[in-house]
Parts: structure tokens; C-alpha cells; sequence
């Protein structure tokens, strides 16, 4: 048993390509960037474990190595095209600790940490816990802090409540999904014409309540009163309160799901 960092980094919109390009066309792409992802971890000294679908594992000697990879991982994703109307993007997670190399593979809790850091990540967005960050050199220190107060707040958000007219459900540990959309046996069904049948669900991942859509048209997300968010394909991690629409709406008046965190 050694110390190690894992990183993992995710590719954020492959669902949403698959569904809109078909499969051929995104696993061509997705290809692209994990032969992109690789190239970058490797340039700061990182040593690919394995890929995943549309996920990398690497492990890093420090972690300053693995916030210098992450970097070169978002803006070489960043600069690639859209493939038709997708933006494919990369969401990141990493972790410092022991871990058990059996052959060319890496297990422990070091690992199962960092993928579920990934999980809480949005594309875009790096995430570490307070343990690693607090190794960073002073040079990167002043990441630490943005990602401290990230997993504070995922901690401390134990259920989101949803309301829809005179519906109401919770999604919390016990329930841990809840999918919104105009089918029937949607877990908050909606009658707005501009919604999927099964249009987005709202989920649990490692702590903190995402909202990843599945549409045709887009999710627009609004969080306390902030500028709109349209998602295609991709997640979103909810806080505070906020409504989620089906067209780009900034009015509590509207035909929206509401949610709130606590």
C-alpha cells in the first residue's frame, strides 16, 4: 500500500450526443476526448489506470500534479467543436490517499472517494475534498477554498423538495430520484406541452442533489433568482431554492417545478 492521487475526469454530454447524434457519430467523439484526456494527464506526469465508457481514472504522484492535468483536461475539451448542437465538456474529481495497486489496476477508499467527487462535479468544475486540498502547494491554495465551500454546502443539503401545482415530492436518502416529465408513473408529472415525456430527473449523487436532463428542447434551471440555465444533456447541482421549467421563464407565476434544499 502506497500514497497516491486519483483522479477521475468524466465526459460531461455524452448522453445528450448518443440521444441527438446517434451512436456511431458520439463514440467517435467521445473517443477524441478521452484521446485528449489521456494526453493531458500524462503531461503532468499522470499514468492512466483505465478508461470507463466516457470516464478516465488516473493516478498522480501529488496533487498538485492532478489540479495541473485538470486544467489541461478543461481547456483541451473546452477547444474541441460542438458535434451538431452539443458542447461536450469534462467534469473532474480527485483524491489523495493510500491506495492497493493489483497489477495495472489501483483499489481502496482512496479510489471510491474520488469517483464519487466526480459524481458531484459539473462539467466545467473540479472538485476535491478538504483533506487533498489542504495539500496543495501556496502557489494552488487559493482553489482550496472554492472547494471547500463545495463540499460544504453537498454536506449540508439532505433533501430537495419538489412541488408542481398540487403535487409535492422529496428526494432524500431514502428516495433518492425522482423524475419529471409529462409521462404517466413520472415521479412529478407535468402537463406543460414543451416537456418530455421523461424530461429530467433530479437525483442523488454523493451527497449532493443534481438535476440532469433528458429532453428534446432543453431543462432551463433557476437558482435563487439567478440568470437561467439551459441544460442539454448534461447536470446541474441545485442549492438553496429555485424553480425548473421547460422554456426560459424567470417567474415564480410560471408552469414550473419548484424546489428548495434543506
Amino acid at each position: 500500500m502506497s500514497d497516491a492521487t486519483v483522479l477521475f475526469a468524466d465526459v460531461s454530454g455524452s448522453t445528450r450526443l448518443i440521444e441527438t447524434a446517434g451512436d456511431a457519430v458520439a463514440l467517435k467523439a467521445i473517443a477524441r476526448c478521452i484521446e485528449r484526456l489521456r494526453k493531458a494527464a500524462e503531461s503532468t506526469g499522470g499514468r492512466v489506470v483505465k478508461t470507463i465508457g466516457d470516464e478516465v481514472m488516473v493516478l498522480f504522484a501529488t496533487p498538485d500534479a492532478a489540479v495541473q492535468a485538470a486544467a489541461k483536461m478543461h481547456a483541451t475539451i473546452a477547444a474541441l467543436p460542438a458535434v451538431g448542437d452539443t458542447k461536450l465538456g469534462v467534469h473532474v474529481g480527485f483524491h489523495s490517499g493510500p491506495v492497493i495497486q493489483v497489477e495495472k489496476d489501483v483499489l481502496g477508499e482512496t479510489v471510491k472517494l474520488a469517483s464519487k467527487l466526480v459524481e458531484q462535479a459539473q462539467k466545467g468544475q473540479t472538485i476535491t475534498s478538504q483533506q487533498t486540498a489542504a495539500l496543495l502547494s501556496p502557489a494552488l491554495k487559493p482553489y482550496s477554498r472554492e472547494l471547500r465551500e463545495i463540499m460544504s454546502q453537498a454536506a449540508s443539503t439532505a433533501v430537495v423538495r419538489l412541488t408542481y401545482r398540487d403535487q409535492a415530492v422529496v428526494c432524500s436518502r431514502e428516495h433518492r430520484s425522482v423524475v419529471i416529465g409529462r409521462e404517466y408513473g413520472c415521479g412529478v408529472m407535468v402537463s406543460d406541452r414543451t416537456a418530455s415525456r421523461r424530461h429530467c430527473t433530479v437525483e442523488l449523487r454523493g451527497g449532493q442533489f443534481v438535476v440532469q436532463d433528458h429532453s428534446t428542447n432543453g431543462t432551463y434551471v433557476t437558482i435563487d433568482n439567478e440568470r437561467s440555465v439551459l441544460l442539454k444533456g448534461e447536470d446541474l447541482a441545485l442549492r438553496r431554492y429555485g424553480w425548473i421549467s421547460f422554456s426560459d421563464v424567470r417567474y415564480a407565476g410560471a408552469d414550473v417545478v419548484q424546489f428548495s434544499c434543506g
